[in-house]
């Protein structure tokens, strides 16, 4: 897995981690909270997404999905981490026709999405055909896990413990993944 960051929520500065070739590499930084709780503190950020013993993702689904959701999450090795992540990158299809939903990852989260295995090339039984050919024929058309778990308390860092995250709107990815610069 290579390296992840975020900017901060404040000033938009890139989070270095502590690999990087960078003024503000292995600075502490914070992951700030919601309702006044305590900023997680991160005195040197690895690049993996911990902060101050606390996986962001996993900080993001606890604050954000139903205990249903949580729960099935929860049973799968990494699963709140991947839960968190799909929610903010990953996507399902939608059969346009039938309006069946697929997914390839975390289809075991949805009753109503089916897993498809294997690789996109590979054909899915009931269709002949592969994802591939179903999303470039238009048969499938591709949604955002997004639309279905809202997170209302978005990940917000700053280099600043006081931040107060109510002031403060989402910290956006960073570009260089805290390492390229």
């Amino acid at each position: 897995m290579g390296f992840f960051s975020w900017k901060t929520a404040d000033t938009n500065e890139s989070i270095a981690n502590t690999h990087a070739q960078h003024e503000l590499a292995g600075a502490t930084v914070y992951l700030i909270q919601p309702d006044g709780q305590q900023a997680i503190m991160e005195p040197g950020y690895g690049g993996y997404g911990e902060f101050g013993g606390v996986d962001a993702y996993e900080w993001l689904a606890l604050q954000n999905f139903d205990k249903d959701i949580l729960d099935k999450a929860k049973e799968v090795e990494d699963g709140l981490r991947s839960l968190a992540i799909s929610c903010v990158h990953g996507s399902y299809f939608e059969d346009i026709e039938t309006g069946k939903k697929f997914a390839y990852n975390l289809a075991e989260f949805f009753d109503d999405i089916e897993p498809f295995r294997g690789t996109y090339d590979m054909p899915i039984a009931e269709y002949h055909k592969s994802p591939n050919d179903l999303i470039k024929e238009g048969i499938w058309i591709e949604k955002s896990f997004s639309d279905r778990l809202t997170v209302t308390k978005p990940l917000k860092f700053s280099y600043d413990k006081n931040a107060v995250y109510e002031d403060l709107p989402a910290s956006e990815d960073c570009e260089a993944q805290g390492f390229f610069y």
